[in-house]
């Protein structure tokens, strides 16, 4: 995804203030949801030894394990609880999984923002050859892990001057497309035109195309 914030090496000004008081209301929340865990449940909710007793206690059957062969309670296990028919399991594990989702939103994002901005703006490292994929990543604060769909965290972010804005914007399969214009291929052409016509992804269309073959 292109951010039109970024100008070189910067990133448009932000608004401070509002980072500010997102990041107090989170670590407020977080630190609620984990008082509450501790009277509801009896549990530190960030210790990882207290979740695999309480989940034991209530009947959880464990699927992922650690490399020594112990129950894991990382992410992907407490997904797989939150789909559980044990109801106590479920609630637990989206407590967790929501609570622990607040805390990196805050650690990652605002308070990374507020650390290291520079006169409201923001300097983040682009590397061009950094990421085994060939892609551009972003770090010091990543911004590129920002969700599309998060307006909390992108609205920190306002243009440089009044009567400006930002706009965000996503290339449609962008290589394929490239390949399609720059090869001329006739049949991958008119795979994108059929694609586009009907609404679907060109990937989408290929993989219809195979399950029915």
């Amino acid at each position: 995804e292109i951010l039109s914030g970024l100008v070189g090496s910067e990133m448009c000004i932000r608004d401070r203030d509002y980072a500010k008081r997102k990041s107090e209301e989170l670590s407020n929340t977080v630190l609620s949801k984990e008082k509450y865990a501790e009277e509801h449940w009896g549990i530190n909710i960030n210790s990882n030894p207290q979740l695999l007793t309480k989940f034991t206690e209530m009947g959880a059957k464990f699927s992922v394990f650690t490399p020594k062969g112990d129950p894991s309670v990382n992410k992907v296990q407490l997904d797989r609880f939150m789909q559980s028919s044990n109801e106590e399991v479920a609630e637990l594990a989206k407590f967790v999984v929501d609570t622990r989702s607040l805390a990196k939103m805050n650690s990652s994002y605002f308070m990374n923002f507020i650390s290291m901005e520079q006169d409201g703006v923001l300097h983040p490292n682009i590397n061009t050859m950094a990421a085994r994929t060939g892609r551009m990543s972003v770090t010091d604060p990543a911004l590129q892990t920002l969700h599309s769909s998060d307006s909390v965290i992108r609205n920190t972010f306002l243009p440089r001057n009044d009567g400006e804005v930002l706009v965000s914007c996503d290339y449609s399969q962008v290589e394929a497309r490239l390949l399609a214009h720059l090869s001329g291929d006739a049949n991958l052409i008119r795979a994108f035109k059929e694609a586009d016509s009907t609404g679907c992804l060109l990937y989408t269309s290929d993989a219809a195309d195979e399950r029915s073959s």
